[in-house]
């Protein structure tokens, strides 16, 4: 055990431009996990089953509603990816939507660079040209749980593991 008496004076220390930053974040990231959003009946039906089975549903239902109007060609077989894709696109679209007045998402408008792409979907525009990620709030069961969970699961499953 060293000498309490050897050791260095307490040193002054200020915060630079780096820290400030750090701390910024880990504000931030506290901020969000305290807000809470309200269910609705989709956020309850996906609470109960995984993201997978929640889309491949939707895009039956979506493919059921199209074949029972007159005038339009019946579609069968297995549920396609563009189908899938479509659905994906369409809870993204309510996540967004329903977050939308929030101060959350005002604050990370301005602070992400978010625009709306061509399909109305918010995306953040950065340095790097070309490669526009799609902005999801953080305090959704879509985006917290699921859409997390199953994207580790692929992973996962990309990597040899289970």
């Amino acid at each position: 055990m060293r000498d309490r008496h050897a050791w260095p004076p307490n040193p002054v220390t200020a915060a630079s431009e780096v820290t400030e930053a750090e701390s910024k974040i880990v504000r931030e990231v506290l901020a969000t996990t305290t807000v809470v959003q309200e269910q609705d009946e989709f956020d309850q039906w996906l609470e109960k089953h995984d993201l997978r089975k929640v889309l491949r549903v939707c895009a039956w239902v979506e493919r059921f509603v199209r074949n029972s109007r007159r005038g339009t060609e019946s579609i069968s077989g297995p549920t396609t990816t563009a189908e899938i894709e479509v659905r994906t696109t369409w809870w993204i679209r309510g996540v967004q939507t329903r977050t939308q007045n929030t101060p959350k998402v005002a604050s990370d408008k301005l602070q992400l660079n978010l625009q709306p792409n061509g399909e109305g979907i918010l995306e953040c525009r950065g340095r790097i040209q070309g490669r526009y990620p799609i902005y999801l709030p953080d305090d959704s069961i879509f985006t917290a749980e699921k859409l997390i969970h199953h994207a580790h699961l692929r992973t996962r499953s990309n990597y040899g593991r289970s």
